[in-house]
């Protein structure tokens, strides 16, 4: 069964005799086959149907194996043929009458195949860029990967330049590159990318974000104290990422480098606590908030004696020394 797929052209029925199979095809190129087909014969071209139902019963696996001609691939993997059987299947008319006049056309889809197998002449070794500076065909490359068809497409949309839009004009999808055999000159392809304006924006401009975010993030933590009095490193750090992704900036895991200082110098009445467990984060706080709650404990505690502290520095002990076992275990 892999032996018969990857013989013949699954288009024609043909093996290689008549022209040479496209070499290393993708997954994509090979799908794109059978989802043409099979929307085609949807549109009314019943001609494909034995191609559709065919590449639709197999799997991926044998998809991978199929192999098939250029100009077959063209005969059915084509984006004006699409939109003239969608304007046929739409309109109302019966479709017959516009056929009476002049050679009746066949109504196997195979034997077109065929034609096109045989007729078609392989074509020039051209660079696509042409006229380039280049010559000669030792140093031309194939588009041979649906990556670097999108990397065409993307330089006819964004080039100034005339000539190249020109040259890559009859490219409408990634895939035509390919069916169209288009070679290039390496060279001629890094002239044309530097026809494309650079859209970074500029140093002056990615400053003037990250003071934004810095200010925005300053409010935020300065709202945050004022209403609850505490806020932790954890949460700063999330809602500074959001603020930075929100401004076009780079993300990055951890700005507590950054952020920590940039508190400290625009709140300063902000303290940083460490929590009592090394896995939780430092914890935001107003310095009077903590100045209050130890006012309140002595207040609380103000006939404390002597045997009192001692009995409290032992129970502070030996919770360190229980705390130091269950850090050495972590």
């Amino acid at each position: 069964m892999a032996d018969d797929i990857s013989a013949r052209c699954v288009l024609c029925k043909e093996g290689e005799t008549s022209s040479r199979f496209v070499t290393n095809p993708s997954l994509d190129m090979i799908t794109s086959i059978k989802n043409y087909a099979i929307e085609r014969v949807k549109l009314g071209e019943q001609e494909l149907k034995p191609l559709a139902d065919y590449m639709a019963s197999l799997s991926e696996a044998e998809l991978a194996l199929v192999r098939y001609h250029s100009s077959c691939r063209k005969t059915v993997v084509h984006k004006k043929m699409l939109e003239r059987a969608a304007k046929r299947s739409s309109s109302p008319h019966d479709t017959t009458a516009s056929y009476k006049v002049g050679r009746p056309s066949t109504s196997g889809g195979q034997s077109r195949i065929q034609r096109a197998c045989t007729s078609v002449a392989p074509k020039e070794k051209v660079c696509v860029f042409s006229p380039c500076r280049y010559e000669g065909e030792e140093d031309l490359q194939m588009v041979s990967t649906d990556n670097r068809g999108k990397l065409l497409i993307d330089i006819q949309q964004k080039t100034t330049d005339d000539r190249i839009r020109t040259c890559l004009s009859s490219l409408h999808e990634p895939g035509d590159a390919h069916a169209q055999e288009k070679w290039y000159h390496s060279s001629c392809l890094q002239l044309a990318l530097q026809t494309i304006p650079d859209e970074r924006p500029s140093r002056s401009e990615l400053e003037l974000r990250r003071r934004i975010s810095d200010v925005q993030l300053i409010m935020y933590v300065d709202s945050c104290l004022q209403k609850d009095g505490l806020i932790s490193m954890t949460d700063v750090n999330d809602v500074y990422a959001g603020i930075l992704r929100e401004n076009k900036l780079d993300r990055a895991e951890s700005h507590r480098w950054h952020l920590k200082p940039l508190i400290l110098q625009h709140i300063p009445n902000a303290k940083f606590v460490q929590p009592p467990r090394r896995n939780e984060s430092e914890n935001i706080v107003l310095s009077e908030v903590v100045g209050q709650a130890v006012d309140d404990y002595l207040q609380q505690n103000a006939d404390l004696t002597v045997d009192g502290i001692v009995k409290l520095s032992r129970y502070l002990r030996r919770e360190l020394l229980e705390y130091r076992q269950m850090a050495v275990q972590w």
